[in-house]
């Protein structure tokens, strides 16, 4: 387990995922193992068995945070249709859950509902506000709902929090571009 732990540390996504299930072959039953495949699948681009493997960790334990975000995010990604169903559904008595608003969000901008899912991640980050990834992806929606304002603005509050330096390129970059175009009087309002 310590190889795919250390391989999981290191993102090294391909050793992680064969390291998990060589462990998976000696434990079936480990939730720690089948939220590790999980993760390495979905790095790995096996949304399919990234699916798989959260849903077994879900059998091994339901009530796994987790796993049930895990679940969420792949499923957001392969069947956005069924994933804004099943989290609308479970958002009606979990509102609080962070995450699963978080996965709406994902579901809704994958079927281009750029409302819906500023929406959501609205209020995903009204329970946790300090999340990169949510504030980019509301300024992401915010641009496409031609907000450029809100846009920048929401980019500015991702730039606050820890995040991979070519996403932070990417937002800064975005950024700039939307501060010339808000600043440019006898500019357009789509920058």
């Amino acid at each position: 387990m310590q190889v795919a732990r250390q391989a999981t540390a290191e993102q090294n996504w391909s050793a992680a995922a064969q390291a998990w299930a060589d462990v998976l072959r000696q434990q079936p039953r480990s939730l720690e193992a089948w939220l590790g495949s999980g993760l390495a699948l979905y790095q790995t681009q096996r949304f399919e068995q990234a699916l798989q493997a959260y849903q077994r960790a879900l059998a091994v334990d339901p009530r796994s945070e987790a796993a049930r975000q895990g679940w969420w995010t792949v499923l957001a990604r392969v069947d956005p249709p069924q994933a804004s169903l099943a989290l609308q559904s479970w958002l009606e008595e979990h509102a609080s859950d962070a995450a699963a608003w978080r996965a709406l969000g994902q579901a809704q901008a994958r079927l281009r509902r750029w409302a819906d899912a500023s929406q959501a991640w609205e209020r995903a980050l009204a329970l946790d506000a300090q999340r990169a990834d949510v504030w980019a992806n509301l300024g992401v929606a915010l641009d496409h709902l031609k907000r450029h304002a809100q846009a920048a603005s929401a980019y500015e509050q991702a730039l606050r929090w820890p995040m991979p330096e070519a996403s932070r390129r990417q937002i800064e970059q975005r950024l700039a571009a939307l501060r010339r175009a808000l600043s440019d009087p006898q500019g357009e309002d789509t920058p």
